[in-house]
């Protein structure tokens, strides 16, 4: 730079050159971003330089000033790159830049909002079946464990519901993605009971049944073929009928029969205790349908209840009123001779002596035993004015 002064005192200046001050970096964070974990903030910071001093070389960082949570930036030395917040909250981030001589600096307000929470309900149907879990409030698109236990005589059957990895199995694991519910599905255990007859037999009755878990299986009874009786069941019961409860598992019997022993005169009455009471089993002799010792039962009655045919007996028959549902309601209990095993006994009951409507239909079987046999008429005084009950003995 020249100066000159002219004689006024006033000077010149020449050759003046100019320089512009380094004012930095205009730094700029950008706007401020509002996110939901577990997404990353973008960063989109810029900083625009004069290009002073010379050479230009403008270096950039973001930093954490507040927040309730760590910071993670992917490249905190770039002015655009992303930033992992530990938990929700309220933070203020910086981005510093400088070019060596001046830095400048602006900061940016970022709001994590939490990851939202649904409610979970997991369920069992039916309730009887078993149970299920587990419940609850879990994180929006967190993969939560479910467990179905069955009941016993129960099985698992499958889950019903969205985001199921696998329905079919009892532990397994759903998507918690919205409030949902969840249900375990069981279903009760059945199984199969078969009754078979043997040689010289049948079944009466339902021979096969599916029975649910602890319930009970129908009646049946093996039926002997002429001159044949019914020894046994293969499980070695020997009741006949027979009524199988509180079923759990699988069940398969046979029925097996003998030829009765010999009856030479065709009476129906048993040759061993023909011979025993009367002293014979001749042909014609001891018919049936007489009654020898004149007490009011035949001979072969004296047989059904093993009663002496030759000394009169007072009855051996219980005939009694018992309170039911309708009132009072006859009963009947009779002996059984474990011998007569050819013979077959039913109680019958009518309300008309006259009609001869003897039945035993509306009677309920409440003892059915090698030695006895009660039973108990359903129609009772509030229904029936007359009814009537008596013993029947038919040889198979």
């Amino acid at each position: 730079m020249t100066i000159r002064t002219d004689s006024t005192g006033t000077g010149t200046f020449s050759d003046v050159a100019l320089v512009s001050p380094n004012i930095g970096p205009a730094t700029h964070a950008g706007p401020d971003v509002v996110i939901t974990l577990p997404s990353t903030a973008a960063l989109v910071g810029a900083a625009p330089d004069d290009g002073l001093p010379v050479p230009a070389s403008v270096g950039s960082r973001w930093l954490k000033l507040s927040g309730p949570g760590s910071v993670l930036f992917g490249d905190s030395a770039a002015l655009s790159t992303t930033a992992a917040f530990g938990s929700a909250g309220s933070y203020l981030l910086r981005l510093v830049s400088g070019d060596g001589q001046v830095t400048t600096f602006d900061d940016l307000a970022l709001e994590v909002n939490p990851l939202p929470q649904h409610a979970l309900t997991v369920t069992a149907s039916p309730l009887a079946g078993g149970s299920a879990g587990d419940s609850g409030v879990f994180p929006e698109g967190s993969s939560q464990p479910i467990t179905a236990s069955p009941s016993s005589g129960w099985h698992f059957a499958g889950w019903t519901g969205s985001g199921i990895s696998n329905p079919s199995l009892a532990s397994t694991t759903v998507t918690v993605d919205a409030a949902k519910t969840v249900t375990a599905n069981f279903t009760i255990s059945t199984f199969t009971v078969t009754y078979t007859a043997g040689a010289h037999g049948s079944i009466s009755g339902m021979a096969t049944q599916t029975i649910d878990h602890g319930s009970n299986a129908t009646a049946v009874t093996a039926v002997q073929a002429t001159g044949y009786r019914f020894v046994n069941w293969s499980d070695g019961v020997t009741e006949n009928p027979r009524t199988d409860t509180d079923i759990t598992a699988d069940l398969t019997v046979s029925a097996s029969f003998e030829a009765n022993p010999p009856d030479a005169n065709g009476n129906g009455i048993l040759d061993t205790w023909e011979i025993l009471m009367f002293g014979n089993a001749d042909p014609g002799s001891n018919p049936a349908g007489a009654d020898a010792d004149a007490d009011g039962f035949t001979n072969l009655m004296e047989f059904a209840l093993n009663t002496h045919p030759a000394i009169p007996n007072a009855s051996p028959l219980t005939c009694e009123l018992v309170p039911g549902s309708e009132g009072q309601h006859l009963r009947l209990t009779a002996p059984k001779n474990p011998a007569a095993t050819n013979l077959t006994y039913s109680i019958e009951v009518t309300g008309d002596l006259e009609s001869a409507a003897w039945t035993s239909t509306g009677t309920t079987v409440e003892t059915d035993t090698a030695n006895e046999l009660r039973v108990r008429d359903e129609t009772g005084t509030v229904t029936g004015s007359h009814r009537f009950i008596r013993l029947k003995v038919t040889t198979n």
